[in-house]
């Protein structure tokens, strides 16, 4: 995936396979996504715990109802932002 969109401030950037986004009928529907990007303000800060809390690589499950959607042509950019309530879990890519 070229990233030709990249997150700014406190956003993170997700790949989402299976959008439940857009047909939401509860607050509790659960979507989940792959962390591709994280914004300046948590990149920025080299004491800042936010890259290693995020990884990029990570799965991310979230609230459906929490992500903001870009679309550019045919493609579709998701984020959320990482101080968010909406984020519920995160699942580390060398855990299995």
């Amino acid at each position: 995936m070229t990233n030709k969109i990249i997150p700014l401030g406190n956003k993170i950037q997700l790949h989402i396979e299976e959008e439940k986004i857009g047909a939401i009928q509860s607050e509790s529907i659960q979507e989940k996504g792959t962390i591709v990007a994280l914004g300046n303000k948590l990149m920025g800060d080299p004491q800042c715990a936010w890259s290693q809390l995020f990884p990029i690589g990570a799965t991310l499950y979230f609230k459906a109802w929490a992500c903001d959607i870009i679309t550019e042509g045919d493609n579709k950019y998701y984020f959320i932002d990482a101080t968010s309530d909406a984020i519920c879990a995160i699942k580390y890519e060398n855990e299995s």
